[in-house]
């Protein structure tokens, strides 16, 4: 109880009751078991209530109403049960899901910035850019998996449940930059820094420029976008007025 209390802070009677409920206690099971508590509490206590039935005269059979109960009590042990007891651990690990996922993003697309740019140079284009070779698919698939191996030794154990997410975001974000298509629902449309396949298609139009993955920061910083910015406001003018 103490690690959640400020020091110098005395609770009143109702949060040290409450705390005291968790303390020494699995606190994913008790938030279950509370918040089933209450479902349960709210759902059938207003049956209690039966003058303001809104048609007093309509009769449920003994069958009829045993049937019904079945049902619901199968559903709340077997379904919401459940679900309200992966609640909380399926919360907190949420947080983290999204934040870990949100830096292996900024951590790849910095790494693949400069390493698709150096491919753009000399030999490394001619012999292994231009072509696809293996040796790229390894060398700028190093970005995918440092974000995680840096996080893992440097801040903290990611999750697998991050891992599979992380992986599904990336192939998702990689399909969508090639895809060739400038959906009005893509996400470039409502992220503005967010690169989309318009970013990425000019690179494979004109060769050159828009080297990042994911975000259009690093190519804005250093003027690596300013053709795409001008053939850009072309293409969106000429959209506008067909």
């Amino acid at each position: 109880m103490s690690k959640v209390i400020p020091a110098g802070y005395t609770p009143a009677w109702a949060e040290r009751t409450w705390l005291s409920l968790f303390e020494g206690r699995n606190e994913a099971l008790v938030f279950g078991i509370i918040a089933f508590t209450i479902h349960q509490t709210f759902y059938y206590g207003r049956y209690a209530l039966q003058k303001y039935k809104l048609q007093p005269d309509r009769e449920i059979s003994n069958e009829q109403w045993w049937k019904c109960l079945k049902s619901l009590i199968f559903s709340q042990l077997f379904v919401q049960l459940p679900m309200m007891m992966f609640f909380k651990p399926a919360a907190d690990l949420w947080t983290k899901v999204v934040f870990q996922v949100c830096v292996f993003f900024v951590i790849e697309d910095f790494y693949h910035y400069w390493a698709h740019r150096s491919f753009h140079y000399g030999i490394l284009y001619k012999k292994i850019h231009k072509y696809a070779h293996p040796l790229e698919t390894a060398i700028l698939g190093q970005g995918t998996i440092a974000g995680p191996l840096l996080f893992n030794y440097f801040v903290e154990q990611v999750h697998i449940t991050t891992m599979l997410i992380w992986i599904a975001a990336r192939l998702w974000q990689t399909v969508e930059a090639h895809c060739g298509y400038d959906f009005p629902w893509a996400m470039n449309h409502w992220l503005p820094f967010w690169a989309g396949a318009a970013h990425h298609d000019y690179h494979h139009m004109a060769f050159v420029d828009n080297f990042a993955s994911t975000f259009r920061w690093w190519d804005r910083v250093f003027g690596t976008d300013r053709r795409f910015q001008a053939y850009d406001a072309k293409r969106t003018n000429k959209v506008k007025q067909n």
